[in-house]
Order: C-alpha cells, then structure tokens, then sequence
C-alpha cells in the first residue's frame, strides 16, 4: 500500500510541475498575441503614424496577473504623462537637439525610479524619439503618440481583465487532492503511533506532499492576484490550512519516536487518528473530533502519576501530541468559520 502510495504521489510532482507553469505561459502568451494584432491592426486602419508601436506596447502591456497588468498599467501611464510634459517643455524652452535629449533622459530616468515607476521608461524613451528627431514642435505628432499609447494600454487591459480565469476548473480536482494526501498521511500516523519501524518511510512521504502541495499555493496566490473584479480567496486560504496542518502532523510524526514507554492511551489515540482520516474532507467535521479528543486530555490529567523516567517522558510527550493534534483540528474550524458565511 506504501509503495502504491508513494508511486501516486511521484506521478502527481511530475504532473504537477510541469503542467502548472507551462499553463500559465500558454495563456500568457495567448493573451499578447491577441493584444498585439487587434492593437496593430486598430492603429493601422486609423492610420496612425508609428502604428506598429501601439502593438508592441499593448503585448508589453500583459502581465503575470492581473493585479499586475492593472499596477504596471497606471505606472506606465504616469510615467508616459511625465515623459511627454517634461520632453516637450525641455524641447520648446531649450531645442529639439541631441544635448537636450539626453540631459531629459538622465532626468526622465531618475525621477521615474525616485516615484516608483519605472514600468513606463522603456515604453516613454520610444514615444519620445518619435518626436524630438522632428526638431520642433508638433501637436499632432503629440497627440499622435498619446493615441498609440491610450489604444495599446486599453486594448491590453481588456484582453487581460476579460480573459477567463482558466485555473478555476482546476480548483475542486487540485483540493481533492490534496485531501487525499493529507488523509493518507494521517493514516500513516496512526500506524506509526503503535510502530515505528516505518517512520523513515512516512517522513519520505510528507516531503513529497509538501513538493506537491508548494507550487499548487504558489499557483492559489497567483490566482489570488489574478481576481479583480470579484474576488473568493477560498482556494487559496484552503490550501495554505492543508498546508499548516501537515505541518502539524509532521509535528507529530517527531513525537512519536520521543515515546519512551508503552501506554494502553497510544492505542487509543492511534485508534482515533485512524477513525480522524476517513473524515478528512472539504465538509466541516472538525468540530466534532475536537470534542472526542477534550477526552484524551481528560484522561491524561486523571491518570496515575507516572512511575519511571520514561514513563514522564512519554506522558509530557503524549500531552504535547494532543496539543498538536488540537491544532490540527483548530486549523480547519478556523478556516469554516472564515468562508461558511
């Protein structure tokens, strides 16, 4: 059953891994193509000069998220307001020549980074050597290039905000998952509580979840950004819960090699555990296995006081178990009380 185990969960890395962030290029990459021909091909028609730039702006326009296009999106815009005021005042008070450039330039550039964005240097350097090469003041070569920005800016945004958030039927299957995982683990919990001949095995077996369980948070936080106009953080909060009570298991995994003596409560409690992963799931059952566990607790404190060393020890360690199993419980009755509203 381990080796079936883990040969499910080597599969699951590979899958996962590859497929994720290939995914997200894809889609990427979708979404600038269609921005950079519907920008190039609407700045041709309305035969606006520079035409092919408005494109190249519009497929640098595309980001990562969402959160990001918008950010990177009023940065640039900014900064082009500032290029284009500052060029052309330098230009008409001093002259449209190579010296001039280049003190706006030095200055352009400086005071972009001093207010925090940079994001429009490169796009505001280009529209600017439309204009001072000229060499003198043009008003409709002004306004044409505030044209080929606004169409690239706003065709980019729309493409970017409008485009299906392709991760979301993705979500219950990636959960699932996960579920699964944690519920194997905590099976295997319950075995090395009565032997722990296994525990290099199951410790092998939480690395692999967490390599699993990692780029699928990375992915959640991503999607995270990528929610705008309607925002549910569900997906992502429930994977980081997953991901703070495997921790807690792995807690607990530590304390059972700690156990010095053999106690009638391990078998118990080992017995819960098991009874715990069949229950591991998207529903709310925490609650209840928090009032079966009070009972531990309870028998704990009411029990003789312990007689040897060992026996101290593998109590304190017993006590500490229940604390982490607590919290294991807590994580997810946190998680209901947040999102079952």
């Amino acid at each position: 059953m381990l080796k079936s185990m883990q040969k499910n969960l080597i599969n699951s890395l590979k899958r996962i891994r590859g497929v994720n962030d290939m995914e997200r290029r894809i889609h990427l990459s979708i979404q600038m193509v269609l921005a950079g021909i519907l920008t190039t091909l609407i700045a041709y028609f309305l035969e606006l000069q520079y035409w092919q730039t408005s494109g190249v702006i519009a497929v640098l326009s595309i980001n990562y998220t969402k959160k990001d296009t918008i950010k990177v999106a009023f940065n640039r815009l900014k900064d082009v307001v500032l290029a284009l005021g500052l060029s052309t005042l330098l230009f008409y008070m001093i002259g449209y020549n190579l010296s001039v450039y280049l003190v706006f330039m030095v200055i352009f550039i400086v005071v972009s980074w001093v207010l925090n964005i940079s994001e429009g240097i490169v796009v505001s350097l280009v529209l600017i050597n439309h204009i001072w090469p000229l060499g003198h003041f043009d008003s409709a070569l002004l306004l044409n290039e505030v044209y080929i920005f606004l169409l690239a800016l706003v065709i980019a945004l729309s493409i970017n905000l409008l485009y299906p958030n392709y991760n979301l039927k993705k979500l219950d299957k990636n959960m699932a998952l996960i579920d699964q995982y944690i519920q194997e683990h905590t099976f295997m919990l319950s075995l090395v509580l009565k032997d722990i001949a296994g525990y290099p095995i199951y410790k092998e077996h939480y690395n692999k979840i967490v390599a699993i369980l990692d780029p699928l948070i990375i992915e959640a936080d991503l999607l995270r950004k990528d929610q705008v106009l309607k925002k549910n953080y569900r997906y992502a909060e429930y994977l980081h819960m997953r991901k703070r009570q495997l921790e807690a298991l792995n807690r607990m995994y530590d304390l059972t090699i700690r156990m010095k003596s053999s106690e009638p409560i391990i078998d118990e409690i080992a017995a819960y555990v098991k009874d715990l992963c069949y229950d591991i799931g998207s529903s709310n059952k925490a609650v209840e296995h928090l009032i079966k566990l009070e009972k531990y607790h309870q028998e704990l404190e009411t029990r003789a006081l312990p007689k040897s060393r060992n026996e101290f020890i593998t109590r304190a360690v017993l006590y500490q178990f229940l604390e982490e199993l607590k919290i294991f419980l807590t994580e997810k009755t946190i998680f209901h009380q947040n999102f079952d509203v």
